[in-house]
């Protein structure tokens, strides 16, 4: 951060060598050095504005963007390292300072190709998006630009200064290993598979920077006033962002090294200091002089840019380990958890024979589906599983805000897109008002949410309708009540399958690098995350208790963020479960099941 008297002081550079000096943030207007003056003043204006120089002068004229202290030292950082993190606090303002910085750095290294990453599309179209915001509120940056920002439901992409930013769906790695970058700036990385990162992303450093940038390199160094070495590091970068998760993720992992690499000033070979960074290092050479650590928590940021009445109502609500992590940027033990971090790591798919998930399912296998319904500010969540030897999580999905003829038209989507047997729903929480909208045809406002030849929906133990024809009707639905036996049963054996691998997990990416498809895995990214967070306490006459871990002063904590894990309880159950379900009703209601490959719901056409 830096004071009124431009002097640099320290929040949290314990892991930050070699800080910028004054030179770096004084106004470039007064006392302009001779060999930085020019009779063209846009040649001047920028070597003004160069990162070496006065970045904060250049982002307010160029972009019509004012930098915070805590901001403008992201960016000092961001420019003069070429591997710096960003461990920050929910609400620092990550998203938009890797949109400025992005744009920035494109518009002082023209040429230059930019890439953002991201574990899902979502998050990276969310840079895009700050970024066409500031593009429509910066005149002279229109000016610079090839064109304007276009953000499309596959790839965002935009030219300035002959620089290209761009994002992708991550899938595999495959695209980006096309797009060859100079910068990458992956966010959220805790989410990000950790072997694409290592065999795709780390591989970028191989390609040759543009020599404008060498050339930009050799001229901020002539300022005499620079003296902590060069203010902007050379060749290519890779930035990673993100906010704190367990101890058992990439992003820990990443942080451990990192660390070590400063603290004990490595330079060679990282496998030639595995006893100090551990057996799983990766073979590649590091100098301690490119890495940083930025970390913000919520109390480092100023005072009035957090809504203090959010943090309070967080600190009330929220476990002690999960605001840590959100908002202390402080990683989260995850062996404290009932699910085990080790047991899901092993229970998910890898490889050339692992899984992916699915937007439709497979001719001939069956799938059920767990629904947990909306409350006030939770989330709809839909999980669907493949039963089988092993089962397979293949799709999940959540809404929130949305009435409930729209989660209702959701489910009767899914069961067209897959082979529906059974549907275990939570009973509370508008479940029994979801059953009734899954067999209208339209809301009151039009819209469609059963079309008129698809079956009627029934419990599985209801006897026939007054007026329904036997092939009118499916009885697939079950209506669970959340007894407290129920949920002991239900959370034992999702823990048996996992640690059995009995429940499998999808691979942490998809081959297509479809954007809708990624979307599907951050929500199994963040079901995991949900798992991880559930513990195990007992009530006063005995019972087991399954919640979110609670925190050490508090008794009662807010039963929200479970939404995933409760849908995931629910399917899996039933797919546990699925033979005596299918034999559970009347035995006509078993002959259906049985009778050819569209079981559930789906029409003829599918898969055609």
């Amino acid at each position: 951060m830096i004071n009124n008297s431009n002097k640099v002081f320290n929040p949290d550079y314990r892991w930050m060598p070699n800080l910028p000096e004054d030179a770096m943030l004084k106004n470039p207007i007064v006392g302009i050095p001779e060999h930085l003056k020019e009779d063209n003043e846009l040649t001047e204006f920028f070597k003004l504005s160069s990162p070496g120089y006065s970045p904060a002068f250049g982002i307010k004229y160029i972009m019509n963007v004012n930098l915070l202290d805590h901001q403008l030292s992201m960016m000092l950082a961001m420019l003069k390292f070429k591997f710096p993190m960003l461990l920050l606090s929910r609400g620092a303002g990550k998203t938009m300072m890797l949109a400025i910085y992005a744009v920035y750095h494109a518009v002082m290294f023209p040429g230059t190709r930019i890439i953002l990453v991201s574990a899902s599309f979502r998050q990276a179209k969310l840079i895009f998006n700050e970024i066409k915001t500031i593009y429509d509120n910066a005149p002279i940056l229109r000016q610079l630009s090839n064109h304007e920002p276009r953000i499309g439901n596959d790839s965002c992409k935009y030219q300035v200064c002959n620089s290209t930013i761009t994002a992708l769906p991550l899938g595999k790695g495959d695209k980006i290993r096309g797009e060859r970058g100079h910068v990458i700036l992956a966010d959220e990385f805790d989410s990000i598979d950790p072997e694409i990162f290592d065999t795709v992303i780390r591989g970028f450093g191989a390609t040759q920077s543009d020599p404008w940038q060498k050339s930009k390199d050799t001229f901020v160094n002539k300022d005499e006033g620079v003296k902590s070495g060069s203010p902007v590091s050379e060749g290519n970068k890779i930035i990673l962002a993100g906010t704190a998760g367990y101890t058992n993720g990439t992003f820990y992992r990443h942080y451990k090294h990192y660390k070590a690499i400063i603290a004990n000033k490595l330079i060679g070979s990282a496998d030639s200091f595995q006893d100090i960074l551990g057996q799983d290092v990766k073979k590649y050479d590091l100098d301690f002089r490119d890495y940083c650590i930025i970390r913000y928590k919520w109390t480092d940021l100023p005072r009035g840019m957090m809504d203090e009445k959010l943090i309070q109502g967080a600190m009330a609500t929220m476990p002690r380990q999960i605001f840590d992590m959100e908002y202390n940027a402080e990683f989260g033990d995850d062996s404290l958890g009932f699910f085990k971090a080790k047991d899901i790591r092993e229970a998910t798919s890898s490889g050339d024979g692992g899984f992916e998930v699915r937007s439709q399912g497979v001719i001939g296998r069956r799938y059920v589906m767990g629904v947990d319904p909306a409350r006030t500010t939770d989330r709809f969540s839909i999980s669907i599983v493949e039963s089988g030897n092993p089962s397979k999580i293949v799709y999940h999905w959540t809404c929130q805000g949305e009435k409930f003829s729209h989660s209702a038209a959701k489910i009767r989507q899914l069961m067209r897109d897959f082979n529906i047997v059974g549907i275990n729903m939570d009973a509370g929480g508008g479940g029994y008002a979801v059953e009734e909208l899954l067999n209208v045809t339209k809301t009151p406002e039009g819209s469609e949410i059963r079309k008129e030849d698809e079956k009627i929906i029934l419990r599985i133990d209801q006897d026939r309708v007054h007026g329904l024809d036997e092939d009118q009707c499916i009885r697939i639905l079950n209506l669970q009540n959340f007894t407290s036996n129920w949920i002991e049963e239900a959370n034992t054996s999702l823990q048996k399958n996992i640690e059995d691998r009995s429940l499998m997990f999808p691979k942490t990416y998809v081959d297509s690098g479809s954007a809708s498809l990624e979307d599907v895995v951050f929500e199994v990214s963040e079901m995991k995350k949900e798992l991880l967070s559930i513990g195990i306490t007992y009530t006063k006459s005995g019972k087991k208790s399954f919640d979110l871990k609670p925190g050490d002063s508090r008794k009662d904590d807010n039963v929200k963020h479970k939404d995933r894990y409760s849908s995931l309880l629910l399917s899996n159950h039933m797919a546990s479960n699925l033979e005596d379900m299918l034999l559970y009703g009347p035995a006509r209601a078993a002959k259906a099941y049985n009778d050819d490959d569209t079981l559930g719901g789906w029409t003829e056409e599918f898969g055609n």
